[in-house]
């Protein structure tokens, strides 16, 4: 069964000074035009997950990216199975998911639009590491035991495969217990039956020639050929004779291109044959049943595993993206068919502000930043699989496209629009370097897809020096004037606008030196800064 993918977009977009209602009311009228996309409220307790560190923050971040992409696979790979058990039994039902132990059983795009934080399973007042390597281990929990009842399974279809052979080709290669009984042969001391292969084509000339085949002495029994079992091409026939020329009337009937089949009838044999048989289709059945309702179970869990998974990344990106106390909406956007780009203009041109000019733009890839950027938190989540791909993901292939400025990396360093406060900003131990991380604007005209910005938050990072970084916010409020004067003639372009641009964040790492002073055990790599 080919199932395809419904996309949903999962946004996140910081409330700002607005009030909530405001902001929600914005977000659907903006994407009611033209009927773009259907809107859900993606429920994230945000009150209740705890912030903690930067340093936290930032390490949950990326180790997010390899959980999620871990969730989504198990998933799929569990949805996949189960849509083959299905339709091998011919009995294809759609996936459902229960909200809760007490939930009444809803189909997963249901389940994700309809979503709430499970706080049972997941207690929402744990670390959100905690949260997350729990959800983790569910999930990798459940791909192993996958991999244990695939196994289970091909071994118990191997078993009735191979049974199966025997009972298919032609009276040649195919198994005979099922087709002879014991009135069919003759034996005793001197006597015994033999079971011959004979072409269609070639029946007459073994009824004129068989008694024959045993060479010159008349030890075969007169009449005593009989049809047993015919199919397409050949005839299966039997044949009495002494046991003392067997051998002289095999090596005849090659001659002749009748095959002697090498068949030794035993009742206690064949019944053992066939209670093998009736075993082994047994036991697949019981173990195709018992897969299948695994699969059913598991699928759900593992896709609830893979929703919390993405409202503890989406909360963790919003936070870094716009600062603390935690204030953002988190939508689920359903794109109409055909209007995913209408639906994005609309997205951009709505929330165009929160990110700077020149971070939409220019050929320089910032290191770590996804394949696009967007303004706003953005996430794919699947409730079913795309037949042109063999994973749940994006449109584009890869997960860096899909997530697009979902996704961050070390080296990444946020745009304006951040709601942080300075370096008392409420967040801890960290609270200085969400600041420096996530406050300081680019000068106008700098191009922040280079390495000169993150080098420069870099360095404040290493430090964490609250007056350090006072120094180079205000270092950087004095750097657009001269930078903004180099970019608007034609004469600064090029070099000359990077070169002007290159001394303003050299000033900026200079200032963060002298204000870490010799304190900073990481003066020798801020040396190594200043001088590159």
């Amino acid at each position: 069964m080919e199932v395809e993918a419904i996309p949903f977009w999962l946004v996140s977009t910081p409330i700002g000074s607005s009030n909530e209602a405001a902001e929600w009311n914005k977000l659907t009228k903006k994407v009611g035009e033209g009927d773009t996309a259907q809107v859900f409220r993606f429920q994230i307790p945000t009150k209740d997950l705890k912030v903690g560190t930067l340093d936290n923050l930032m390490s949950l971040s990326d180790d997010l990216v390899r959980m999620d992409t871990m969730a989504e696979a198990t998933t799929f790979k569990i949805y996949k199975q189960l849509m083959e058990l299905q339709k091998d039994a011919g009995q294809v039902e759609e996936p459902t998911i229960r909200m809760g132990d007490a939930g009444h059983a809803m189909k997963l795009d249901q389940y994700l639009c309809e979503f709430k934080w499970d706080e049972a399973k997941y207690p929402v007042k744990s670390p959100l590491r905690e949260l997350s390597d729990l959800l983790t281990t569910s999930v990798s929990r459940m791909d192993d035991e996958l991999k244990a009842k695939a196994t289970e399974f091909q071994s118990a279809k191997g078993a009735k495969q191979a049974l199966e052979r025997k009972d298919q080709g032609n009276l040649m290669v195919r198994s005979l217990a099922d087709i002879v009984n014991a009135k069919d042969f003759v034996e005793s001391e001197h006597l015994t039956t033999l079971l011959v292969v004979v072409p269609k084509f070639a029946l007459k000339e073994w009824e004129t020639s068989y008694a024959s085949l045993g060479g010159d002495k008349p030890f075969v029994v007169p009449n005593s050929s009989r049809k047993v079992h015919e199919d397409t091409d050949t005839v299966l026939m039997t044949v009495t004779l002494f046991k003392s020329i067997v051998d002289d009337f095999k090596a005849n009937c090659r001659e002749k291109r009748f095959i002697v089949r090498d068949f030794e009838y035993s009742e206690a044999g064949v019944k053992a044959e066939k209670d093998s048989k009736e075993k082994a289709l047994s036991e697949h059945d019981k173990v195709k049943a018992m897969f299948i309702r695994w699969c059913k179970t598991n699928l759900a869990e593992a896709y609830s595993a893979m929703v919390h998974l993405k409202a503890v990344r989406v909360f963790v990106e919003s936070v870094l993206r716009y600062g603390v106390p935690p204030n953002f909406q988190a939508a689920l956007l359903k794109p109409a068919p055909r209007k995913e780009v209408q639906l994005r203009k609309h997205l951009d041109s709505l929330y165009q502000h929160l990110a700077a000019s020149d971070m939409t733009g220019g050929d320089e890839d910032m290191p770590g930043q996804a394949a696009e950027f967007y303004p706003y938190v953005f996430f794919n989540v699947y409730t079913a699989r795309r037949p042109s791909e063999g994973r749940w993901g994006s449109r584009r292939g890869g997960r860096r496209a899909a997530d697009g400025g979902g996704e961050r990396r070390r080296g990444e360093v946020r745009g304006r629009g951040s709601a942080v406060g300075g370096a008392d900003s409420g967040v801890g131990p960290g609270g200085a370097r969400v600041a420096a991380r996530c406050v300081l604007p680019p000068p106008r005209g700098a191009r922040v897809r280079g390495s000169l910005r993150p080098r420069v938050a870099n360095a404040m990072w290493m430090t964490g020096d609250t007056q350090a970084i006072r120094d180079v916010r205000a270092g950087l409020s004095a750097a657009p004037a001269a930078a903004a004067a180099a970019s608007v003639t034609p004469e600064a372009a090029g070099r000359g606008r990077r070169a002007a641009i290159k001394a303003d964040f050299g000033h900026c790492v200079r200032s963060v030196i002298a204000s870490a002073g010799t304190r900073s055990r990481q003066r020798p790599k801020l040396d190594e800064l200043a001088s590159t």
